[in-house]
């Protein structure tokens, strides 16, 4: 059952490095897209805002595609503008010491 396990992990990991190093992540992995920045998110701290209104240190709930679970992203920085700009975080699940890297493409509303 142990062995199982690492296994399962070591692949998950393996999955979320070659994503990392092959996309636009910029070592966040795949950077999701399709949220304009007037999009209202929901925040730890400071209630419901919008995407365009965060700021760093935020923490915002969110859906973690690699791991396949809600959670908590922190935002890290914010990177880019013109068409569209990044928004980097690290990602925990309630109740997890596990961080993922997380990558979101936002579109500026218009």
């Amino acid at each position: 059952m142990r062995t199982e396990k690492l296994a399962a992990v070591l692949a998950a990991f393996s999955v979320a490095a070659a994503s990392a190093h092959a996309n636009n992540g910029e070592g966040y992995g795949v950077c999701k897209s399709g949220f304009a920045d007037n999009t209202v998110v929901s925040t730890e701290s400071r209630g419901k805002v919008t995407i365009g209104q965060l700021q760093v240190d935020d923490r915002v709930w969110s859906y973690n595609e690699v791991v396949g679970k809600k959670g908590w992203s922190r935002v890290l920085s914010r990177v880019g503008g013109g068409a569209s700009y990044r928004i980097m975080a690290d990602f925990s699940e309630p109740g997890s010491s596990e961080v993922t890297k997380a990558c979101w493409i936002i579109k500026p509303a218009g």
